[in-house]
């Protein structure tokens, strides 16, 4: 089982690789975090308040990651996600 080492360098995220002989590999922040979106984009795409969003993460049924102080989306799991998404309140209309 391997590992990965990340690291700050120079404003810049660093990775640490064993298995490629600790070589090193410098990306950006955005690099690293561009299959992800954040509560504002998430509640963008849900058209829904932030809190809400934050809601939906802290019961488990939108599933995010803590990065920092901030809670991120992985964008094919949101866009499932919105798929089936409907923002009203309480019970939801069926048709028959």
């Amino acid at each position: 089982m391997g590992y990965v080492l990340l690291y700050l360098y120079n404003n810049r995220i660093c990775c640490s690789l064993p298995q490629s002989g600790w070589s090193v590999q410098a990306m950006s922040k955005n690099d690293l975090l561009e299959n992800y979106a954040g509560v504002t984009e998430v509640s963008d795409r849900l058209n829904i308040h932030p809190e809400s969003v934050r809601r939906l993460i802290r019961q488990g049924k939108l599933p995010a990651i803590k990065f920092g102080n901030k809670w991120l989306v992985d964008k094919s799991t949101l866009e499932q996600y919105a798929s089936r998404y409907d923002p009203r309140p309480g019970n939801k209309a069926t048709l028959l």
